[in-house]
């Protein structure tokens, strides 16, 4: 269930709004008005935020849980973009879009709440302080060359380079050989441009052989050199 309160009754919601990379360089009294049309949304666990092609009025900067992008295929499976955790921002280069929609479906995956940030109101503060401007590009930029490296990813090389690929990536990002696997099997399938059939076939055997340990959500990396061999041609130093 989605409810939404004044973001100006949460003092911690200012203090994250105000604290965060995008802001810290603006001057609090310049950021009054940005705050105060600033609300809070709390959200379950499957709640839909918003849907594909839903007129945006607000982006998102999540504060506690996690969030998903996705789309749907033509034969109805989930595609998924992006997860998002705390600290990050939701549709924020979609707010400088003409069309002014919601380019996917906004999903939440864990109980939650996030700020709802004036599209109109970001954009009026843009205007007035270039820092701004360059601080979110930035951010933009560094969102678009992930999704550049993940297209690549996909166009590129064989099934088993591109899952060990994503497995070494996910290792990085949770400091951890033990996985918490944020895609159920056909979503991860999806992602990565396979079947679920292939997929299953792959991890099976990498069992088999102790490349990896899996139960339920958890998967654990055993053969790190082997993984990172099979994905070697598909690996990126940034």
């Amino acid at each position: 269930m989605i409810y939404i309160k004044n973001v100006m009754d949460c003092n911690k919601s200012i203090d994250t709004f105000i604290s965060h990379e995008l802001f810290k360089e603006i001057p609090i009294i310049k950021l009054n008005k940005l705050i105060h049309k600033c609300r809070q949304v709390f959200f379950c666990s499957g709640d839909i935020l918003f849907h594909e092609g839903e007129r945006l009025n607000d982006c998102l900067l999540l504060e506690k849980g996690s969030i998903d992008t996705l789309r749907y295929t033509p034969r109805g499976n989930e595609k998924i973009f992006k997860q998002f955790q705390r600290g990050e921002f939701i549709a924020i280069a979609a707010a400088f879009m003409d069309h002014n929609r919601h380019p996917m479906n906004i999903r939440a995956t864990s109980n939650g709440h996030a700020l709802l940030i004036s599209v109109q109101e970001l954009r009026q503060l843009c205007q007035q302080h270039t820092n701004l401007c360059i601080s979110i590009l930035k951010y933009v930029c560094q969102q678009l060359h992930e999704t550049v490296n993940q297209v690549d990813l996909l166009l590129s090389g064989a099934a088993a380079e591109r899952l060990a690929a994503y497995l070494l990536t996910l290792k990085e990002t949770q400091h951890s050989n033990m996985l918490d696997l944020p895609l159920n099997r056909i979503q991860l399938a999806t992602s990565l441009g396979m079947r679920n059939e292939t997929l299953s076939r792959l991890m099976s055997e990498w069992k088999k052989k102790k490349y990896i340990q899996y139960r339920a959500n958890w998967l654990e990396l055993l053969d790190i050199p082997q993984l990172r061999a099979i994905a070697c041609h598909l690996m990126r130093i940034f």
